[in-house]
């Protein structure tokens, strides 16, 4: 993609943007949100007709994009949002709209066959093509969709924040499955806002800003704090500089705090005047730590006091 261009009336949305993929490789496209990341994946996905620039796949330029035609090209999107048919069959979910048959009549046992043998042949996976969409976890149905995308013998595959709703073992699995599919020769866009992500996975990393890109690096040679700066048109430090605050007494004081198969001994303090955050992947336990101070769950072990006293929160009135 090449000096693509688009603007919204007066907003301009794009300009001079350019996305190059190559084959054999993990491509991670970053920028903050309105940098143009979605506008011009939205372009490549005939969705959006771009008002300047030129487009080429597998070294033939195309003029006029449909999302029906982007896929005939071999250009598929695996999107935040699942989108599969929970009660259909792994093999019909892989071959829906491209069913396997004669003439009218559907064969539910080949499209099940079929979809096996790609299961294992890409990833190595002995899923059963009879269950259902909705018995799968949410890593297993991210497979499913880059299966389909694969029995249409997909050459791109972008994927859209695929590890929102992931917990880490999930992550590990899915990363295995692109690393997989890139030494097969495809060529894959990995779209997150997880840094560490990008710097794990991808072998190249194009930066978005303003509309246009900033710049395509090594994610292993170029600090992740540099492409936040690229992100940014700033240091991260100027962003958020250094503030002295004098700090008052502890206002909440967690000690030894357990809850069965979510965490274990969690301990911090809060102090009047400062501002602690939790972050982690899904699964890692850090929502259901805030749920306990909150009196949603309640805590199996461990002590919570507030400006020094112990409470009980074991409703969210009570909290």
């Amino acid at each position: 993609m090449t000096g693509i261009s688009k603007r919204f009336g007066p907003v301009r949305a794009l300009e001079n943007a350019n996305l190059e993929i190559a084959r054999g490789s993990i491509l991670g496209l970053v920028g903050q949100n309105g940098a143009g990341k979605s506008t011009i994946i939205k372009v490549l996905a005939g969705i959006i007709k771009p008002d300047g620039g030129s487009i080429v796949i597998n070294g033939e330029t195309v003029t006029s994009l449909t999302p029906a035609s982007v896929e005939k090209l071999g250009v598929h999107f695996i999107h935040q949002d699942r989108l599969l048919v929970p009660t259909a069959t792994v093999g019909e979910a892989v071959f829906l709209g491209h069913e396997i048959g004669l003439g009218p009549f559907v064969s539910r046992r080949a499209m099940e066959r079929r979809a096996a043998d790609l299961l294992k042949r890409f990833f190595g996976m002995e899923l059963p093509a009879g269950t259902l969409v909705k018995d799968l976890t949410t890593a297993q149905q991210k497979v499913v969709q880059i299966t389909r995308a694969l029995a249409q013998k997909a050459s791109v595959l972008v994927l859209d924040e695929p590890t929102a709703a992931l917990v880490k073992r999930e992550v590990d699995s899915l990363f295995d499955v692109l690393r997989r599919l890139r030494d097969d020769g495809i060529a894959v866009v990995f779209i997150s806002h997880y840094m560490q992500e990008i710097e794990k996975l991808c072998d190249r990393v194009t930066v978005m800003r303003n509309g246009t890109d900033v710049g395509t690096v090594d994610p292993r040679q170029t600090p992740i704090d540099e492409i936040i700066a690229m992100m940014i048109a700033r240091d991260v430090g100027e962003m958020f500089p250094k503030r002295s605050v004098t700090l008052g007494a502890p206002v909440l004081e967690v000690s030894k705090l357990r809850l069965g198969g979510s965490f274990e001994n969690i301990g911090f303090n809060v102090r009047a005047g400062e501002i602690v955050g939790f972050t982690g992947l899904l699964g890692s336990g850090a929502k259901e730590i805030v749920q306990c101070l909150f009196g949603l769950k309640t805590a199996e072990g461990g002590q919570i006091k507030v400006e020094g006293r112990e409470v009980a929160l074991s409703t969210p009135v009570k909290a």
